[in-house]
């Protein structure tokens, strides 16, 4: 059962010094629950850039056990604490490059091997494999075969499914054609979420949009202005893109209780709760009795500490849970 989704998509800007305080930009990560889970800015400052602009686009992101985000950039950017990235760089909201783009691409033996293709959507396996999309074509000397910007590739040096597999439940009115891969989720079954960079006419269901969400089992999970529906966009394009996806999910239960320390600070009666888990994402639920019923606290995160502002002062005592997904 899906609980939640959280998806980026790109936005022309406003000029400098017009963006009001409801302006989403193009590279946050937002819920389909109508909030920014974290803000561009969270994320690029996070591997020690610091650019003259408020956003610098999301193109990739998966969560990764402990919380910690994995993303790519829509452009490089100079760090103060890791040297210059690239645009196809994945990196960590823990302050590091997960893998250079080249080194994703290695097992491929590309021509040029230097040359950054892009990282337009990413999924790691537990296994340390992972699975991502390019932004521009490439040949692979392994393979004798040119890797394409809509492929599915594997860090192991395999194409996982082409472009044409991923659509093979669909019925484009031009099969041949190469969409892209924008955004991907693979499930534990084995299915496949995931979004084209460019739409596309379908024979059976009409217009498919860049930024709708579909299954390679051949329907459409999520229209782009659905799951844009609780923040009410004012603008009016039907499609506003959609370049990055996780979703929050019951189907993979974890055994491991998160780990809990709550320190209180008197004077502006807040409880800060720190914890460690094996979840990817969490939510911090509050009861006044050990027995419940505990209430959602927070909001569903990749975050590892919460404040609880105020409770010190207002209640008698609280009793505190973390669940994870």
């Amino acid at each position: 059962m899906t609980s939640s989704a959280t998806c980026t998509w790109s936005r022309p800007g406003l000029p400098a010094g017009q963006t009001p305080l409801n302006y989403v930009e193009g590279g946050d990560l937002l819920s389909t629950s109508g909030r920014v889970v974290k803000h561009n800015a969270d994320l690029f400052t996070s591997v020690g850039a610091f650019p003259p602009v408020p956003d610098l686009g999301l193109d990739a992101v998966d969560i990764l056990p402990g919380g910690e985000v994995a993303f790519s950039l829509a452009s490089g950017i100079f760090s103060t604490t890791l040297g210059p990235l690239q645009h196809g760089d994945l990196l960590s909201t823990q302050g590091r490059i997960i893998r250079r783009n080249q080194d994703l691409l290695d097992a491929f033996k590309t021509e040029p091997a230097t040359n950054d293709v892009g990282l337009d959507a990413v999924h790691v396996l537990d296994t340390g494999d992972i699975l991502f999309s390019i932004a521009t074509n490439v040949f692979s000397k392994q393979l004798n075969a040119t890797l394409h910007r809509g492929d599915l590739l594997s860090s192991a040096g395999t194409i996982m499914r082409s472009n044409q597999q991923l659509l093979a439940r669909f019925h484009p009115t031009n099969a041949t054609n190469d969409y892209g891969l924008d955004a991907l989720y693979i499930w534990p079954s084995g299915e496949i979420w995931f979004s084209t960079e460019d739409g596309f006419l379908d024979q059976g269901l009409g217009a498919v949009l860049a930024g709708d969400l579909l299954s390679d089992q051949g329907y459409i999970v999520f229209r782009n202005l659905g799951l844009l529906s609780t923040f009410a966009p004012k603008e009016t394009p039907m499609d506003f893109g959609l370049d990055a996806l996780y979703v929050v999910t019951d189907a993979t239960p974890l055994a491991q209780a998160p780990q809990l320390t709550i320190q209180g600070n008197r004077s502006t009666g807040t409880a800060r709760l720190i914890w460690q888990g094996p979840g990817r994402v969490f939510q911090v639920g509050r009861a006044d009795h050990v027995t419940g019923p505990f209430q959602p606290l927070s909001p569903i995160l990749p975050d590892l500490l919460f404040d609880d502002v105020g409770t010190l002062t207002n209640r008698s005592q609280a009793w505190y849970r973390i669940n994870q997904w």
